[in-house]
Formats: structure tokens, C-alpha cells, sequence
């Protein structure tokens, strides 16, 4: 690998030789973990009533 093939390649090239001994446990753990969070917080925000949310922000913005 020479230094004229730019950036591109030169990250490419340690992408891949970082991916090859990277655990591919934690890799599937990583990508897990926000997409559940993001499933459990729309499943649960979706049964908050819209009325109780605005309450409780109302004391901490200051507008009434």
C-alpha cells in the first residue's frame, strides 16, 4: 500500500484488516442495543398521554 492511493484506500484497507479480529459478538451486541432502545422507547412513549407529558414539562420550560 503506498501513500499516492490517497485516504480512501488507506482507510478501507484498515477498516477491513480491523473488521477481520474484531469479536463479532460485540459487533451484533452494539447494533442490538440502540435498535431495541429505540423499539421499547416508541413502544412505551406511544401509550403516554399527550396531556400528562405537557405538565410535566411546563414547570421545567416556565411557560404556562
Amino acid at each position: 500500500m503506498s501513500l499516492e492511493s490517497g485516504p480512501f484506500m488507506t482507510m478501507v484497507t484498515l477498516g477491513l484488516a480491523g473488521f477481520v479480529i474484531f469479536p463479532w459478538q460485540a459487533l451484533i451486541g452494539a447494533l442490538l442495543t440502540p435498535s431495541a432502545t429505540a423499539w421499547w422507547a416508541c413502544r412505551f412513549g406511544m401509550h403516554l398521554p399527550r396531556h400528562k407529558v405537557m405538565m410535566a414539562a411546563t414547570p421545567a420550560t416556565g411557560v404556562e
